[in-house]
C-alpha cells in the first residue's frame, strides 16, 4: 500500500514521487502495526496542512 501526501514535502517525508508529492509505502499487514503511530502522526499532520 502507498500513501501519498500531497504537500509531504512540508511533511518531510523522504521518498519522492514529484516536486512536492511524497509518498509513504507499507508493504504488509506486520508493517502496518509497526509504522502505526508514525503514520498515525503523518495522517494528522496531513490534516492540519489542508485545514
Amino acid at each position: 500500500m502507498t500513501l501519498v501526501f500531497m504537500r509531504g514535502l512540508d511533511l518531510g517525508l523522504l521518498e519522492v514521487t514529484g516536486r512536492n508529492l511524497r509518498h509513504e509505502k507499507v508493504h504488509s499487514p506486520e508493517q502496518v502495526e509497526e509504522k502505526r503511530s508514525a503514520l498515525k502522526e503523518l495522517l494528522l499532520a496531513a490534516v492540519e496542512l489542508n485545514r
